[in-house]
């Protein structure tokens, strides 16, 4: 559960992956007031990786190049992430568990974004570089030398977060999906707490 701006999981996940898929069932309870972080890389290297969900309710995952000729989705400003970005869609769900689904493959330059087993975008890539993840944090993030910002942590609660060093195929997300789905995940209760 993440009900303040402090609230993060902080993690290490070492190495370079060509592919990786990220898994999550999500409940929000209200969208984030700028980029809430789903999972956000500290480091700013090729390769890093940063998911998160805006105040519009759109589902984005970046990469981190040392391009500068992006453009920021939000400040329109030069960039130096490849950024794949849904529709707004997450305003639906609030209230509710969803599903939550992104592939990174740098073989295929291919970021995809799943919600509740269906594509809601599919990004090709300029660049291929290897997934780098390092410290990350999840739920919230903290951005080192800054003071912490209300708009980057996500309202809601978050649960069986996975990382899986491949990229699953439509079909596995889709049985992610439907094997995790409770028979109604409107009315899906709360986990026990700890």
């Amino acid at each position: 559960s993440f009900n303040g701006v402090g609230d993060r999981i902080r993690m290490v996940l070492p190495g370079e992956y060509d592919s990786m898929t990220f898994l999550t069932w999500m409940r929000l309870d209200a969208l984030p007031e700028g980029l809430g972080a789903v999972l956000r890389a500290e480091e700013t290297v090729p390769g890093a990786l940063r998911w998160g969900i805006d105040d519009l309710g759109r589902v984005r995952m970046g990469v981190y190049t040392p391009d500068t000729t992006f453009i920021s989705p939000a400040k329109k400003t030069p960039f130096q992430w490849d950024v794949a970005m849904s529709k707004p869609v997450m305003h639906r769900e609030i209230g509710h568990w969803a599903h939550l689904a992104a592939v990174y493959d740098s073989s295929t330059r291919v970021i995809e974004l799943w919600l509740n087993g269906e594509m809601i975008t599919r990004k090709n890539l300029r660049y291929g570089f290897p997934a780098k993840i390092g410290v990350a944090q999840i739920g919230s993030a903290l951005t080192l030398g800054e003071p912490e910002k209300k708009g980057r942590a996500i309202p809601g609660r978050m649960d069986e977060f996975a990382i899986v060093n491949r990229a699953f195929t439509a079909t596995e997300i889709r049985e992610h999906y439907r094997n995790g789905k409770p028979r109604d995940a409107k009315n899906m209760a709360d986990p026990v707490g700890w």
